[in-house]
């Protein structure tokens, strides 16, 4: 009986010492977890503003057609191609008989309308200050499909030419600059080459400019429909980027929290959000400083670091 008295007691004491260490470390790890915040580094970055825009396209394009009815048979099927003056685009059989026709220039060859031919103007598009239209895509042709005589079997959009384009973008004040140097600089992918487009109008509307730009290239892959999607450098220049979860809204203005010493401020940024959760900080914030990770749980005052 003495040795399982002992036997209990010492059980007991063991399992007495375990809670206390455990209960003695949760108490310092509460204590260190309330004491020291997550901290983030505010590192310099350099961006570039691009803005999306919608930009619809202007071309000089010809119809052709057939001289006779029967089944089309195109030489390059039903996609966009391009052809030289005098290239076979397609023929007409009819009767056990077979009538070429040929390209009347050098261009792009579409075996399709999309119901806007002779419509899609400058002088239509420009004036006023509305939204731009919205252009349907092109319906091409089918291969082999019947045909009447004199109907229309494709267009032509003659090369060389200027590609135009009619867009509205926020107006900044380096794209304003650009503007009045007479050059506007895009790219067809945030990550893509930089290419310069001269303008040929702009009309200021406030914080925005309506623009008619020349575009310094003309591919084959935009006459199936007559928009592109442009993204135009607003500016380029040096902020310091934390955390979106860092940036707050307290009392209608926007801030972090910084930690001087093992005091908390709020202090007052201004700047705008960017990819990969990161908001971009132009001003009142220094490179450096350390900034509360979860801004939402920051409060101000003194901290215990250690």
């Amino acid at each position: 009986m003495k040795s399982k008295g002992l036997h209990v007691a010492y059980i007991s004491f063991v399992t007495f010492i375990v809670v206390a260490v455990v209960s003695v470390y949760m108490a310092w790890w509460w204590h260190t977890s309330g004491s020291i915040p997550d901290l983030v580094n505010a590192r310099t970055v350099f961006f570039r503003d691009d803005i999306p825009v919608r930009a619809v396209l202007i071309w000089r394009e010809e119809l052709v057609t057939s001289r006779v009815r029967g089944s089309i048979q195109y030489r390059y099927g039903s996609s966009p191609a391009v052809v030289g003056k005098g290239d076979l685009v397609g023929t007409v059989l009819r009767g056990g008989k077979s009538f070429p026709i040929y390209s009347s220039r050098k261009g792009y060859f579409v075996p399709g309308l999309d119901g806007l031919e002779g419509k899609w103007r400058y002088s239509s598009i420009w004036p006023g200050s509305a939204s731009l239209p919205e252009p349907p895509g092109t319906l091409f042709f089918q291969d082999l499909s019947e045909i009447r005589r004199d109907r229309v079997i494709g267009k032509l959009i003659p090369q060389p030419q200027i590609l135009r384009c009619v867009f509205y973008c926020p107006l900044t004040d380096s794209l304003s600059s650009d503007i009045d140097g007479g050059t506007v600089e895009f790219r067809l992918d945030p990550l893509g080459v930089p290419y310069r487009g001269e303008v040929r109008v702009a009309q200021r509307m406030g914080h925005t400019v309506k623009l008619y730009v020349n575009l310094p290239f003309f591919p084959a892959e935009v006459v199936a429909r007559r928009e592109l999607r442009l993204f135009v450098n607003g500016g380029e220049g040096r902020g310091v980027a934390v955390p979106d979860s860092a940036v707050v809204i307290r009392q209608g203005v926007r801030g972090v929290f910084v930690l001087y010493g093992n005091k908390v401020s709020f202090r007052e940024v201004e700047g705008f959000p960017v990819d990969g959760g990161r908001f971009m900080v132009e001003a009142g914030l220094n490179p450096g400083s350390l900034v509360l990770l979860n801004g939402m749980i920051a409060q101000e005052g003194r901290i215990k670091l250690w």
